[in-house]
This record gives structure tokens, C-alpha cells and sequence, in this order.
């Protein structure tokens, strides 16, 4: 290939390539505000009353029950406060930007099994339906925590999520 054959692009000099790349650098730096915005948008206007199945690639994140029946010892949690024991728990209710069934898993092995319901929703869903909601299967509170449910609505409250170390 002769090298009138190639594009111009190619014979660029290290101090052009150098300003190219600037420019595209500024050019995604300026689109990100706008990136942000259109996400924060498309969160606001999703529709919390759908149900997704469990694969569902529609929306960007998801809340899901899952009804164990009886009391289980699971991984990969979150706890209302100090100090983080893991002691049994019937339901959990968590949110997740992952497919929600690769997330349930990490809870264990047969978690998936368990599954009672994914919808669309954030962080403030997940705590409204642990505070608010009943199981739709066994028609229980989905209130895990140790502390008394008369704990103070989401807001601004950080719940403490910890991965238990390989």
C-alpha cells in the first residue's frame, strides 16, 4: 500500500495528534454535564409501578424483594447501623444497577429461586418499600433491620452496605 493510498489522518504530526486528542478530551468533558442531566431525567420520569422480569435490560436501575420463608443467613448486605453482625433475616429488599438477577445472586447461591418481584427504582424506593410495603408473597413486613421499624424516614440517611472479605 502506497502511501498516497491512506487517509490523511494517519500522517498526522505527535503535535497535531496531541491537540486532537485535546479537543475530543474538551469535546466529552463538555458533553458529561449533559450526560448527567439526561440520566437524572430519564430517573424522574421512570414509571415505579411497572414490574420488570428478572433480566430486564430497560431501565438503568432496579429494586427487588426476595422472600426466603424462613429466617437465612445471606451475603452481601446492608445493615440500618452499628455493629455489623449478620443474623437471619426473612426478606431483603435491595436496588441495584446490574441485570437484578446477576445481583441476587451474590447474595448466595440459591437466592434467585427466591425472587418475588423487580420493579424500576432508586435508592429512595428501596428504602420507602423496606419501610412501607409488605412482602407480596407471604404478606410480611419487609422491615429486616434489628432497630425498631419507627426509625426516621429516608432522608439523607446513609444505610451501611458491607461485602464480607473473601
Amino acid at each position: 500500500m502506497e502511501r498516497d493510498d491512506l487517509p490523511e489522518a494517519a500522517f498526522l504530526t505527535a503535535d497535531q495528534n496531541m491537540l486532537l486528542r485535546r479537543a475530543g478530551l474538551e469535546q466529552w468533558r463538555a458533553g458529561l454535564e449533559e450526560r448527567k442531566q439526561a440520566r437524572r431525567a430519564a430517573i424522574q420520569a421512570m414509571d415505579r409501578s411497572v414490574r420488570c422480569p428478572p433480566g430486564c435490560l430497560e431501565h438503568l436501575m432496579h429494586v427487588y424483594i426476595i422472600c426466603y420463608g424462613k429466617p437465612t443467613l445471606i451475603r452481601s448486605r446492608d445493615y440500618y447501623c452499628e455493629p455489623h453482625e449478620n443474623y437471619p433475616i426473612d426478606h431483603y429488599v435491595g436496588w441495584t444497577q446490574q441485570q437484578p438477577v446477576d445481583r441476587v445472586r451474590q447474595h448466595g447461591a440459591k437466592s434467585a429461586h427466591f425472587l418475588v418481584e423487580v420493579r424500576p427504582g432508586d435508592t429512595r424506593d428501596e428504602f420507602r418499600i423496606k419501610y412501607e410495603e409488605f412482602c407480596p408473597k407471604c404478606g410480611k413486613s419487609l422491615w429486616y433491620y434489628r432497630t425498631p421499624r419507627e426509625a426516621p424516614p429516608y432522608d439523607g440517611l446513609r444505610i451501611r452496605r458491607r461485602r464480607p472479605r473473601p
